[in-house]
């Protein structure tokens, strides 16, 4: 979970209750199975190993697993989320590794990584989600030195909506792109139905 607003939390809070914050669901994930596409897709950004990684809504660190079973071994990591609930699973999950229970948007980092990622915290529902996607991508391009790569998800007329959510339309996502960063960017659609990803590139 990503930013200090107050549906973030309260949607954040109420699956937590509902699940417990060491299950899958209390990150609103469908299965693992639909988690782990996300991070197939958000580790074609580039070669990950040997690099650094800011995991921005981190949530309780199963991008970790995923890695080591990809044999991808970044040269350091620092996961972040905003709920402490998850950040203690991912402490106790992942004792050896930096986890922070901060917001993205209010913290001064003092190194800069290789690549930010975000996958599916940009998704709550609030008063602006594109103003909200510009700041992200602002702040992420400075802490970083290579790339961004965030998971959205994506307006779709077959899938059932989340009043709590908010979709993307894919091709305003691209001319909000064209429009407001010179950066080269890529966006794959290709492992889901409800979901697309955005790089970001130095």
């Amino acid at each position: 979970m990503l930013n200090n607003h107050f549906n973030h939390r309260k949607f954040y809070q109420e699956s937590i209750d509902k699940y417990s914050p060491d299950h899958i669901k209390a990150l609103h994930w469908n299965s693992k199975t639909s988690q782990e596409k996300r991070f197939f897709s958000i580790q074609r950004i580039g070669d990950l190993s040997g690099k650094t990684i800011l995991d921005v809504g981190c949530g309780t660190g199963d991008l970790i697993p995923f890695l080591v079973k990809q044999n991808i071994v970044p040269a350091g990591y620092l996961g972040m989320d905003l709920m402490p609930e998850f950040i203690q699973v991912a402490k106790k999950r992942y004792p050896k590794i930096s986890f922070i229970c901060q917001d993205f948007f209010q913290t001064k980092i003092k190194t800069n990584f290789d690549f930010v990622v975000c996958n599916g915290a940009l998704n709550v529902r609030e008063k602006d989600n594109m103003k909200t996607l510009y700041d992200f991508f602002l702040k992420a391009l400075s802490e970083s030195t290579t790339g961004v790569a965030i998971t959205l998800l994506k307006e779709c007329c077959h899938y059932i909506h989340d009043e709590n959510l908010f979709y993307y339309e894919e091709n305003k996502v691209e001319k909000f792109l064209q429009k407001n960063f010179k950066n080269h960017f890529q966006i794959y659609s290709d492992y889901a139905d409800n979901d697309f990803s955005v790089f970001l590139y130095h």
